[in-house]
């Protein structure tokens, strides 16, 4: 029926399953829409507003176009299957990078993810985004940095993003970030951290 064709993808065992998120459990619906309503309004969404945001966005976004519910529900439909695929480390081309996220325990890559492989955005262009976003958290980790403060520069990142200059955009952020919770560590700073850490076995 059409309620299935809408919404039939959600109604399987993985989207009722539980996963970590730092310490607490949350289903996979619930942090995949929580995640695709950031991307769409480019704002932080607390768990408990993700319905009420969506409605919302919907009111505002879509009240006076003729757009229908079909075509809103099937770009729903499309980031579903790319965070299922990502959060599975399976999405080709990047299931290497998505492994070392998984390991990192970092989530709050996914809005800008789910951007990236929403929007058009040239395969060129994606892939470069992806090694500079793994280089910077990667270098962090090597270097010992806490991980506050990420997901506010992330979604400052979300909001000025272009499709056509991602990749640029992103390094210009990084580049010029120079608080400690922000840094993006060069060679010489990684050289060093991972050669005091050697002194210290």
């Amino acid at each position: 029926d059409k309620a299935n064709n809408l919404w039939g993808m959600f109604e399987n065992e993985y989207w009722r399953a539980g996963t970590k998120e730092g310490r607490l459990i949350r289903i996979h619906l619930d942090r995949f829409l929580n995640y695709w309503m950031v991307v769409l309004i480019r704002k932080d969404v607390t768990a408990d507003r993700v319905a009420a945001s969506f409605r919302e966005y919907i009111h505002t976004k879509y009240m006076d176009c003729k757009r229908s519910i079909e075509e809103v529900t099937a770009g729903v439909r499309k980031a579903g299957g790319i965070y299922r695929d990502m959060e599975q480390a399976r999405y080709p081309g990047v299931e290497l990078f998505l492994r070392r996220m998984k390991t990192m325990e970092i989530s709050v890559t996914m809005p800008l993810l789910l951007w990236l492989y929403t929007a058009e955005v040239s395969e060129e262009r994606r892939m470069r985004f992806v090694q500079v976003l793994e280089s910077y958290l990667a270098r962090r980790m090597l270097c010992g940095l806490r991980s506050n403060g990420l997901n506010k520069f992330f979604l400052e990142i979300l909001r000025e993003i272009e499709p056509n200059n991602a990749d640029n955009i992103l390094i210009g952020k990084f580049s010029s970030a120079t608080v400690d919770n922000l840094l993006w560590p060069n060679d010489r700073m990684v050289r060093e951290e991972l050669g005091n850490n050697s002194m210290h076995c």
